[in-house]
């Protein structure tokens, strides 16, 4: 496989797959799974549906309720959508968590997608 990297630009050509350089370097990590760190590999990211989402007020409540659950990384909500993009580390918290954090604040909420990191 060959693979040009031009930094300049931040793009990547293998073949004629072409992806970003952080991309890239990603795989490059998962392909040698020696080095990720445990708490590289703990993390998972999840997409919650989340229903009763009407304001912007409404995502600030949200994301400020996810982020002070131990172990959350980082949280993206699109009202719009009704989604939450939740990153969080798999050894301190887990779903059923974050589903009852939300449900505590006045919203249900389900889990839509597993997301590959």
């Amino acid at each position: 496989m060959r693979v040009t990297a031009n930094e300049g630009t931040g793009q990547v050509d293998s073949r004629a797959v072409r992806c970003d350089f952080e991309t890239w370097r990603f795989v490059m990590d998962k392909k040698n799974i020696d080095n990720i760190s445990p708490e590289e590999r703990a993390m998972e990211t999840r997409e919650i549906e989340i229903d009763g989402m009407t304001c912007d007020n409404c995502v600030r409540i949200i994301e400020r309720a996810l982020r002070t659950v131990d172990g959350v990384k980082e949280v993206r909500v699109d009202r719009a959508a009704r989604l939450a993009t939740v990153t969080y580390d798999s050894r301190k918290t887990d779903m059923p968590t974050l589903h009852d954090t939300l449900l505590s604040h006045g919203y249900h909420a389900k889990p839509f997608a597993e997301l590959t990191r």
